[in-house]
């Protein structure tokens, strides 16, 4: 099993590369100073180390024979200049950009914070768990929050160890026969729980609501609305008539898992930009051909690629993350600005361009575009035939 748990450390290297050591680091450093077992600092990492570089090393063999600039644009560009570069394609966010995000993610137990800190036992914070956990949320949180760039998946690692802390604390708190603060904080829950509920029937069966909310043909995610509203009542019904803390707390997480499990499939089409942005595109596949030209833009050519099986999309003005890959010789020319575009409108010839750009971008171009013989618009993407 120690053999399998190290190899995975090489697998993981290889899907997300060196931050699968950097994470590790700052928390078992920080928690082995902690313990006062500093040495293990030093004897601890050797063998998952040493079983990832075994796990990894024939793919860096191969892809560094197969293309001598990875490793310097993998370390230098995807790691150094992602975590202290301002440079927005990196997704640079100021210092408290997750805080918030890791506070919402916490809910509904986040509302048990009296509960769970009031007269924390002494001896807790003695036990080797609770320091590793406490270690575990806090310095990911704050690794990522120094970082430059930020992305809201880089706070998931965080969730588990504090459900640990929070199960700890709680299990205390009902080992004590404590009920006060709990029982407020529980009320509370339950009122937020009710007025979610009403908000959900209110917009399910208010067609004018409903309508602002939702498409025309998504009529059916009423129904989801109206079941999750249902069994959100019931469980906050059951709740309230329940006395066993314990179970009290387990009642609590079934609204949010409730909640959890529908939202994928009641959130609005328009709100979802990627399942969004692929029907409105097949919805203008009658316009596209396997000999239109295709200029997109870095927030489209993705979806764009993907929904019309294409592989030479033209990438307009800025490219982003897809930079590196356009400087090779071979798909530089994919890379156009506003003049290069124009030349590709005069000269297309018996074909047609599809222009699939963010309203902002034709915006930002600074030019006066050409009528096109079709466009529309969904959002703030531009969908456009010349």
């Amino acid at each position: 099993m120690a053999s399998a748990q190290r190899g995975f450390c090489g697998a993981a290297f290889l899907t997300k590369g060196f931050l699968v050591i950097m994470v590790p680091t700052v928390i078992m450093v920080p928690f082995l100073l902690w313990e006062r077992r500093w040495r293990e600092i030093f004897t601890v990492p050797w063998l998952p180390l040493l079983a990832a570089v075994v796990v990894a090393l024939p793919w860096c063999l191969m892809i560094a024979l197969r293309e001598p600039d990875f490793w310097r644009y993998f370390f230098w560009e995807e790691h150094f200049q992602r975590f202290f570069s301002a440079d927005s394609s990196m997704h640079s966010r100021p210092f408290w950009f997750l805080v918030p995000y890791f506070l919402v993610g916490t809910l509904p137990w986040i509302l048990f914070v009296p509960a769970i800190l009031g007269r924390w036992p002494h001896e807790h914070h003695r036990r080797s768990v609770v320091r590793f956990c406490a270690c575990w949320v806090i310095m990911p949180l704050l690794f990522f929050s120094i970082s430059s760039g930020k992305m809201l998946t880089y706070i998931l690692p965080c969730f588990p160890p504090l459900a640990v802390l929070i199960a700890v604390r709680l299990a205390d708190y009902f080992r004590q026969r404590k009920g006060g603060t709990f029982k407020y904080c529980s009320i509370l829950l339950g009122v937020i729980t009710g007025l979610l509920v009403l908000f959900m029937l209110i917009i399910a069966f208010t067609p004018a609501l409903y309508m602002q909310v939702y498409g025309s043909g998504e009529v059916y995610k009423r129904l989801y609305c109206v079941c999750a509203a249902v069994v959100c009542f019931v469980a906050m019904l059951i709740t309230l008539r329940v006395q066993n803390g314990l179970r009290k707390t387990i009642m609590h997480g079934f609204p949010a898992i409730d909640i959890m499990l529908t939202f994928p499939f009641a959130l609005p089409t328009e709100q979802s930009v990627k399942t969004g942005m692929s029907t409105f595109l097949r919805s203008q596949q009658d316009h596209i051909t396997t000999n239109t030209i295709l200029v997109a833009d870095s927030r489209t050519v993705h979806t764009a690629c993907y929904v019309y099986k294409r592989d030479d999309a033209y990438l307009f003005m800025r490219d982003g993350e897809l930079g590196y890959g356009l400087s090779y010789p071979d798909s530089s020319w994919r890379h156009i600005e506003v003049a290069e575009l124009g030349k590709l409108l005069n000269e297309r010839v018996d074909r047609s361009v599809a222009v699939i750009i963010k309203e902002s971008t034709k915006s930002r171009s600074g030019v006066s575009w050409p009528e096109p013989a079709y466009q529309t618009t969904w959002n703030d993407y531009w969908f456009a035939i010349y």
